[in-house]
């Protein structure tokens, strides 16, 4: 018996790119982790600018009574960071 020719199917596209992000300093990563890993800074600054407000608005509240709570913000947003995905990670 005689087969026909065989044909092998095309080869599979290759997969798309990761998400790249462009920054002042060239290409970022596009992952969860890293987008979330951007935010520390502003949300310890806006963190210690609501502690300096408490201090000068509220009465019997200063900056002594409150700047633990500087440390408990960083330590949620490298929980949060901890917990994003990684997948689509550059770098």
């Amino acid at each position: 018996m005689s087969e026909g020719p065989t044909t092998t199917p095309p080869p599979a596209p290759p997969p798309p790119p990761p998400q790249q992000l462009y920054s002042r300093r060239g290409i970022r990563c596009g992952c969860e982790r890293c987008g979330r890993r951007g935010l520390m800074g502003p949300v310890v600054l806006i963190t210690i600018g609501l502690i300096f407000m408490a201090d000068q608005f509220l009465w019997r509240v200063n900056f002594g009574d409150l700047w633990p709570l500087i440390l408990i913000v960083i330590g949620v947003m490298k929980l949060i960071e901890h917990s994003a995905s990684t997948e689509g990670h550059t770098g």
